[in-house]
């Protein structure tokens, strides 16, 4: 469990063969059956008011990344996800790590 300096909170889990991930927020919640490969591309939104399905184009997301990063390397794109995003990651990964070192919440 993650808690941010906006008050907000984020729980997540992870692994290898995990499917049906949701995103939940105050209006909704986002479904992806599958985010990792996207084999059915759709994205459900669930509000009060019923379900919303948004179909989007089949793509290789590792393609996009190479694509990108390649594009960033010649000077014609910026990164998608940089040095900042990476950093971040790194950091909350330790985090959580010491957390479950000390079985408490830490800060960093």
């Amino acid at each position: 469990m993650l808690s941010f300096p906006s008050e907000a909170v984020a729980h997540f889990d992870c692994g290898f063969i995990l499917h049906e991930r949701e995103i939940v927020g105050n209006e909704g919640a986002l479904f992806l059956n599958d985010p990792w490969h996207a084999r059915t591309p759709v994205i459900e939104l669930h509000r009060d008011d019923g379900v919303e399905r948004i179909a989007l184009e089949p793509v290789d997301s590792y393609r996009l990344e190479l694509e990108n990063m390649s594009a960033a390397i010649a000077g014609e794109a910026d990164q998608l996800l940089g040095r900042a995003d990476a950093v971040g990651q790194a950091r909350t990964i330790a985090a959580l790590y010491r957390s479950a070192e000390e079985g408490a919440p830490v800060a960093f």
